[in-house]
């Protein structure tokens, strides 16, 4: 990013700073670890679900959760993890 780019974006990272970025970390671990684990279960019960659109959907937004957490995009981290946590149990349901 240029230097005007990280200025415009430097704001939005002070917020997320101490005990607030804490806590935002700790849901997305959370809605990651258990999209992981109910997306292991639904393959268990339905082996022609990873050949799938739902299941592709359900890995690119667990995938593009945890690439946006590691470049520090909380913001789309956690909405990325909790789209894949909505889809997996809807998928669970069926």
């Amino acid at each position: 990013p240029t230097e005007a780019e990280k200025s415009a974006i430097a704001p939005l990272v002070a917020v997320w700073a101490g005990d607030d970025r804490r806590e935002v970390v700790r849901q997305i671990e959370v809605l990651l670890e258990r999209g992981r684990r109910n997306l292991a279960a639904l393959e268990a019960r339905k082996a022609s679900l990873k050949r799938s659109r739902d299941h592709q959907r359900v890995r690119s937004f667990l995938d593009g959760a945890l690439q946006a957490q590691q470049r520090g995009d909380l913001l789309a981290a956690r909405e990325l993890a909790q789209r894949a946590d909505v889809l997996v149990l809807d998928l669970l349901e069926d």
